[in-house]
């Protein structure tokens, strides 16, 4: 059985699509769980804002929102220094 660069075409299009979709899904779950671990962080600072400032759970979420927007941080970034005990505002 012989086979030509034509044979071949095909065959070479299908793995280049699935190599293609295989990075896209991977870039996309690597994007998921950066935000899953983000969330956590916002999690574990606005129960932490619960626990030290006696807020219910919408307050400390509401204080956490409007630091980063008083401050033009992320969120995420709020967090972080609300837990390694920076607090700010």
């Amino acid at each position: 059985m012989s086979s030509s660069g034509k044979d071949l075409t095909p065959r070479a299009d299908v793995c280049s699509n699935v190599c293609r979709q295989y990075f896209e899904l991977y870039s996309e779950v690597a994007s998921l769980k950066q935000k899953l671990a983000e969330r956590d962080v916002i999690e574990r600072a606005k129960w932490a804002i619960v626990a030290k400032k006696n807020m219910s759970e919408e307050e400390a979420h509401d204080f956490l929102m409007k630091s980063s927007r008083k401050t033009r941080l992320k969120l995420v970034k709020i967090a972080e220094l609300v837990l390694t005990g920076k607090t700010v505002g």
